[in-house]
């Protein structure tokens, strides 16, 4: 049971995470008319093997709102919201490369969570947590958990992994941070049982329609060439982990 994971969805900012409304539309059409189970979002069911998917809009950028929400409403789908807590309402600018594009605000969160969406921590800054001390983990672990559920009103107890990047020590502390789930294993989650490392796999703007069905599927060869894909494009981003390396130290 994967989760796709889609970004901006808007014409607006630079790089393949910004996928079009019109984009958006054909690829959400295309899981409909597949019939591929979509799960209601507070719904892990880790032992069950099928062609089912999660939706998650990383980031919880404004956009989601105006070009994603009424095509997701059409076909009665929702998603998960992972939440940069120290970003709300403000532009992107952790992300060097994000063209100044607007998160959604409280409000607007508060919205989504009373109609049945997910929201998640995405931390506070949006950091590589495998490259900080362990203090620094679990204040962006902990805080931007206890600050969600203050100004949302409900329990918060799932992480999306910045970047994607986790490891057996960010799960440890995950947990200790009181999670329940996380998101961005590199592994299928039926395969690694493992709650702290769910399968999150990001959908770009170049990807076709085969590549959608592959990564839902999660196995054979265009799965295999999506994979290598994805760590491609992933490295891009590490510039922005790369230029922010100092910044993470004084968190």
């Amino acid at each position: 049971m994967p989760a796709l994971a889609f970004h901006n969805i808007s014409n607006q900012g630079i790089g393949f995470t910004n996928i079009s409304r019109e984009r958006f539309a054909q690829i959400i059409r295309f899981i409909n008319e597949k019939d591929f189970e979509v799960f209601n979002p507070e719904c892990y069911d880790l032992d069950r093997i099928t062609n089912g998917v999660l939706f998650i809009f990383d980031d919880a950028y404004k956009a989601l709102i105006e070009n994603a929400l009424p095509i997701m409403e059409r076909y009665g789908y929702k998603g998960i919201i992972p939440v940069i807590t120290g970003y709300v309402g403000r532009t992107n600018a952790w992300d060097l490369g994000g063209g100044n594009i607007f998160h959604l605000n409280w409000d607007e969160l508060r919205y989504f969570s009373k109609n049945g969406w997910k929201i998640a921590s995405h931390t506070i800054h949006h950091p590589d947590l495998t490259k900080l001390s362990k203090g620094i983990l679990l204040k962006e672990l902990y805080h931007s958990r206890l600050v969600l559920e203050e100004k949302i009103g409900i329990k918060i107890d799932t992480i999306v992994y910045p970047f994607g990047r986790m490891n057996q020590n960010v799960m440890n502390m995950a947990r200790k941070a009181g999670y329940k789930y996380g998101f961005g294993g590199l592994r299928r989650a039926d395969t690694y049982k493992n709650p702290l490392a769910i399968l999150r796999i990001p959908v770009y703007s170049i990807d076709p329609l085969s590549f959608i069905a592959a990564k839902i599927a999660s196995k054979g060869f265009l799965y295999r060439c999506d994979r290598l894909k994805n760590r491609f494009i992933s490295r891009f981003s590490l510039f922005t982990v790369y230029a922010r390396r100092h910044t993470y130290k004084n968190l």
